[in-house]
């Protein structure tokens, strides 16, 4: 061992307490995201088709379960629309996405022990976070979404499975 390093005899591991909100999508909003998955991926197979290959910002669209890529989406703009619909930053709450059995869900919750009331204040007014969502995602001038208006710096997932090419579901 080096003279710098530290050995624990356990893993130092931070645990708090704090609200959690979940989110899941209904099966018929399960069959609709399929449909306009499954129509972009014609869309970019179609427009790509001459160089052979599927841009990497567009892959997890044939990797990742629609309803999955659609909610860590949907999350992250939310998330982005905290401070604009409560005195709050984006920063005081964050999302997971998990695979279940019969869908995907979704988590929002507070990023501090004992919660802040962020993902509190999502679950009680969810239309309004999704309204400013909309209108952020709308504003931005990409195309069909782009790590601006999609991608979050400190998703505890790593942005894993958002296709850039989403954005346009949203706005």
């Amino acid at each position: 061992m080096l003279p710098s390093e530290v050995a624990f005899d356990e893993p130092l591991v931070t645990k708090y307490q704090a609200p959690c909100v979940r989110v899941e999508i209904n099966e018929a909003l399960q069959q609709a995201l399929s449909v306009q998955v499954n129509q972009y991926k014609k869309e970019i197979a179609a427009a790509f088709n001459d160089f052979g290959d599927i841009p990497e910002q567009f892959k997890a669209l044939w990797t990742s379960h629609p309803d999955f890529v659609a909610l860590h989406s949907i999350q992250h703009q939310i998330i982005k629309a905290v401070s604009l619909v409560v005195l709050s930053s984006s920063l005081d709450v964050d999302g997971m996405v998990m695979p279940h059995e019969g869908g995907t869900k979704g988590y929002f919750f507070d990023t501090c022990d004992g919660g802040n009331g962020a993902a509190e204040a999502i679950f009680s007014d969810l239309p309004k976070f999704a309204t400013k969502a909309y209108t952020l995602a709308a504003q931005c001038n990409c195309e069909a979404g782009c790590p601006r208006c999609l991608h979050s710096c400190g998703c505890p997932q790593h942005n894993a499975q958002i296709a850039q090419g989403l954005g346009s579901i949203f706005a």
